[in-house]
């Protein structure tokens, strides 16, 4: 190819010698040139805007008599408008500068003090690997009757909520959802007028001690469940609030318990049918799976996928809270 047009020493005689009919041809040469067509971008916001909760301070708890009726809900409490880019970027960026500084710190601080300085922080972790975990439990009516009591469970699972009865005492308790944070219980409290909260709790566990004769995966399962239940607290969350829909919370519990499905294979894998703490962990395990594949099945009997994840919730608190392990 001639590229010769192309040179300097050419640039300037082909110019002055172009022929003036040229400026009839498509393209308009000879003419003056139209500026380039300015391009644009049009930006849309794709983050879905969602909602935050607003936590009043504990006042105490109501006890009054409650009555469930038809147009009665559950009120959940949904998260405000934020930028999830831009919080998550910032949050990265902010726990990362912490965490050099820390690592800078115990560096230090153990090169100081020959090596004293991690020796206490790994012994303080052990004694406080799972502390007390305390839960909170929302009562919607209390009856003497096991069969009342049912009546208004089923009316209650209508609405969204759990639906589990409890038996105190004499009385049998209808729960509507159990909470790990204590201002996040009284928040639905205001909201549930004649409602009242029970505590359970699960004493503090070291793990690390309990299973010192089995694998590192073994200890850190210990307290799996309160990851479980977390996991679950969040996705009814988000269900409730209508940010996902019942495919998309389905999806995220299969996935939740494909992940555990793969822990228990390798627990049982290690496990020698001898250590009691061992059999413990891997029946709680398999209990969990079981309720949350019964999550993930279609009955036409269930109300609704909404208080079935509250069902499981309380359920799986209180079988943590009722765990036995030897010493």
């Amino acid at each position: 190819m001639d590229y010769s047009n192309y040179y300097l020493k050419n640039y300037f005689k082909n110019r002055n010698d172009k022929d003036d009919s040229q400026t009839d041809e498509i393209g308009g040469y000879g003419q003056e040139s139209a500026s380039p067509t300015e391009k644009s971008t049009e930006y849309v916001d794709g983050v879905e805007n969602v909602e935050i909760e607003v936590v009043p301070q504990l006042i105490g708890t109501v006890n009054t008599n409650y009555e469930i009726r038809d147009d009665d809900t559950i009120v959940d409490i949904i998260p405000q408008n934020y930028d999830r880019r831009d919080a998550k970027r910032r949050g990265w960026i902010v726990s990362l500068a912490l965490v050099t500084c820390l690592l800078l710190s115990v560096v230090i601080g153990d090169y100081m003090t020959n090596g004293a300085l991690l020796s206490a922080v790994s012994s303080l972790y052990r004694s406080q690997a799972v502390p007390k975990t305390e839960y909170y439990a929302l009562v919607l009516k209390e009856s003497e009757s096991y069969s009342t009591a049912k009546i208004y469970g089923d009316q209650l699972r209508l609405l969204g909520g759990a639906g589990y009865i409890v038996k105190d005492g004499d009385s049998y308790l209808v729960i509507g959802d159990i909470y790990d944070d204590l201002d996040e219980a009284n928040a639905v409290i205001e909201k549930n007028e004649g409602s009242r909260l029970v505590s359970f709790s699960a004493k503090e566990t070291d793990f690390g001690t309990i299973f010192a004769d089995n694998s590192q995966l073994m200890q850190s399962m210990g307290g799996y469940s309160i990851s479980v239940i977390s996991q679950l607290a969040k996705i009814g969350d988000s269900l409730a609030a209508q940010q996902i829909d019942r495919a998309a919370a389905i999806d995220q519990i299969e996935s939740l318990a494909e992940t555990l499905q793969v822990r228990f294979d390798e627990l049982n894998a290690e496990n020698d049918g001898v250590d009691q703490n061992v059999k413990v962990l891997l029946n709680d395990i398999n209990v969990t799976l079981g309720l949350l594949r019964n999550l993930c099945e279609s009955e036409a009997s269930r109300p609704n996928l909404l208080c079935d994840i509250r069902y499981t919730k309380v359920t799986l608190a209180l079988n943590y809270c009722a765990l036995q392990w030897a010493e």
